[in-house]
């Protein structure tokens, strides 16, 4: 979702800025590129600039042109869409962050939340292969999913398994949902939460 009244209509790319985003979009090419002209494939044989320069070039002229914010969107049948400035369409990034742990112990708790020793879990990793220690991981994020159903159930108050047969309500169930579905968003990045497969 994106709002069309907030395009720049009014900017005018120079030769060498249309050069050096036609260096951005090869460099970050997966497979193919294309072009109208032969010589525009090769955009790294004219541009002499840095990463910082191109940056500049994409920025609007005041840096800030109705950009950010988030949007959110009614419908008639009263469900609302949420999306922030990046695209998201949740706020998980907001309450499922954790502060990132340092200067760790080898028998100190891992940072990544897997309940281990820092010593047998990530301290031998390199830290690109590690699960992300900023975020609340799968183990800690079951953890209070499982803490929220003692919580609706009541379990922790002193209620049986028998009480709950008994009790269970349309309303508990909402509820679970709810809870599993705060921890778990749509737009949850699984991948981010696991160790990078050994390099064998």
């Amino acid at each position: 979702m994106v709002r069309t009244d907030a395009y720049i209509r009014t900017r005018k790319f120079s030769r060498d800025e249309v050069i050096a985003i036609n260096y951005i979009l090869k460099s970050r090419a997966h497979k193919f590129i294309a072009a109208g002209n032969k010589d525009w494939l090769y955009p790294e044989k004219q541009f002499g600039g840095d990463w910082s320069s191109i940056g500049q070039i994409l920025l609007p002229k005041d840096d800030l042109w109705r950009f950010g914010g988030e949007i959110y969107v009614g419908y008639k049948d009263g469900s609302v869409h949420y999306q922030d400035e990046f695209g998201r369409t949740s706020g998980s990034h907001k309450y499922l962050k954790k502060d990132r742990k340092v200067n760790i112990g080898p028998n100190d708790l891992c940072g990544c939340g897997s309940g281990q020793k820092y010593k047998r879990c990530c301290q031998d990793r390199p830290e690109q292969d590690r699960p992300a220690w900023d975020v609340y991981s799968i183990r800690e994020r079951n953890l209070m999913f499982s803490r929220a159903v003692q919580d609706i159930l009541e379990l922790n108050k002193g209620n049986t398994w028998e009480d709950v047969r008994r009790n269970l309500s349309d309303i508990h169930v909402k509820e679970i949902h709810e809870a599993f579905g705060s921890l778990w968003l749509k737009d949850t990045d699984i991948a981010n939460l696991l160790p990078r497969p050994d390099k064998n």
